[in-house]
Order: C-alpha cells, then structure tokens, then sequence
C-alpha cells in the first residue's frame, strides 16, 4: 500500500496530490481554483484539498485511476525545492491549516518551532550546506538497501526544509 493511500485509509482525507483528482467545477470556483499565493514549491496541493474538503468535497483513491509519477531528480533539486517550501509556503500553509500543518513532518522540520539551542545548531549547520548535499549523494550512490537511501534522503531534505524555514528568521 502507498504512503499516501495508506494515510487516506487512517482518516487523512486530503492525503493526496490534484495530480490526477476530480473535482465538481461548482466547488472549484466556490473555493476560487487555487490559491495563487502560493508561488514556490510546495503546500499549494495540500491547501487545495483541504479547501475543497472544508466547502463539501470529497475524495477517494481509485486504484483504475492511478498516474505513475516518475520523478528521479538529484538530491540537490530535491533539497532546493524543500528549501523554498520551508522558505516561502510552509509559512502561509501554516497560518490557513494549522491544525493540519501541525500534524505533518512538516511542522518537526520547520525551524520556528525549534528552542533556540536548536536554532544555533541549524545557523551553524547552514554554512556546510553543500558538504551535506555531497555527502548526502554520495550515500545514496553507495549499493545500500533502498530503506537506507529513503532515510538519507528524508533526513536531508527535511534538513533543508529547516534551512528554508530558518531563513525566515534570520
């Protein structure tokens, strides 16, 4: 089962992409198409779905209707779309859903809910910045099981999702 169908059936409603959904044109001009705010990577789906939910909609997964999404990007596309969405759109996702953003790994990344010990740490981290995107490739290059590279690679663009969120502040 996929992450997100798996999420879907624990009660997440708006646990998928609008990259292949449904949607009556009465609810997409109700709750205005998509919030043109969002102008960088990341939330703009999520925000999406949860408008049309909270106006009447509803989705579901349909196993026929599946679209293959094959995305192999370099770590550094990767970590560079995560550093923007901590960046620019994690902020607005934040005060329109924050019950929501509260719930995802999201909010464990963004660096405004850190003490500020952990704060120090990211400032410190953030100038090595490239070093980790190095390594981070190099280890995911290395024949190691594939669980291993899922976590390398979530640790590290949740890493710069924290840098994102981080610049907000300093």
């Amino acid at each position: 089962m996929t992450k997100r169908r798996l999420l879907y059936s624990k009660g997440d409603k708006a646990a998928f992409t609008t990259a292949n959904i449904m949607i009556k044109r009465k609810t997409f001009k109700t709750i205005s198409g998509f919030d043109e705010r969002f102008t960088k990577y990341g939330f703009e789906d999520k925000d999406f779905l949860l408008r049309a939910i909270k106006h009447g909609a509803s989705f579901s997964y349909t196993k026929d209707a599946q679209v293959s999404h094959s995305n192999l990007r370099a770590i550094k596309d990767v970590c560079a779309k995560m550093y923007d969405a901590g960046k620019y759109t994690s902020t607005l996702f934040k005060e329109q859903h924050p019950a929501y953003y509260r719930e995802t790994l999201f909010y464990k990344a963004d660096a405004s809910t850190y003490r500020a010990y952990a704060r120090y740490i990211l400032i410190f981290l953030y100038p090595m910045r490239k070093p980790i995107l190095l390594a981070t490739g190099l280890a995911i290059g290395l024949p190691t099981p594939y669980t291993f590279k899922k976590l390398i690679v979530k640790c590290c663009s949740g890493l710069f999702f924290a840098f994102g969120s981080l610049k907000k502040e300093i």
